[in-house]
């Protein structure tokens, strides 16, 4: 009597549904409108503390481009949602097996590229949709990856 192989055990490993384009869209718009905001702050108090504007004007450009930084790179690293991710139910996820959020080298890899991507006419963006994983050209480059984040149990009172 043959003896039946013994099943291997069913691994489902369902990833993560990539981010649905017209979220992706809406979420950029609403972390441009908060960085819009955090960038007429810290106009304002350059102005306030420079009233005779000695300093040149790319320490202004590079003072707003590194808030910018510290932004996008200190919530991908955290919790992988900036605000504009968090109110459109997105999460930026590492593609690397042992990792689930970005390590500082890929937030600020990913910041980098996505910066250089909208300073080359949005190339990397663009690349989206053209995409077989709908990933952007910065999410391959950095080994991250936009996924929709699933809605929360409904609880019953």
């Amino acid at each position: 009597m043959v003896q039946p192989k013994p099943s291997l055990p069913q691994t489902t490993s369902t990833l993560p549904q990539p981010a649905p384009l017209w979220r992706w869209l809406l979420a950029m718009v609403y972390d441009g409108v908060l960085l819009f905001c955090v960038w007429l702050i810290l106009g304002i108090c350059f102005i306030a503390l420079n009233p005779a504007h000695t300093v040149p004007w790319w320490v202004t450009q590079l003072i707003l481009w590194v808030s910018s930084g510290a932004y996008f790179i200190m919530c991908w690293r955290l919790t992988g949602q900036t605000l504009g991710a968090l109110a459109w139910r997105l999460r930026v996820v590492s593609v690397v097996p042992s990792a689930t959020v970005l390590s500082v080298k890929q937030a600020f890899l990913r910041y980098i590229l996505a910066v250089a991507s909208l300073i080359l006419l949005g190339i990397g963006h663009v690349w989206r949709l053209f995409d077989l994983d709908d990933r952007t050209g910065y999410d391959r480059l950095s080994k991250s990856r936009l996924v929709l984040v699933s809605k929360p149990a409904a609880t019953t009172r």
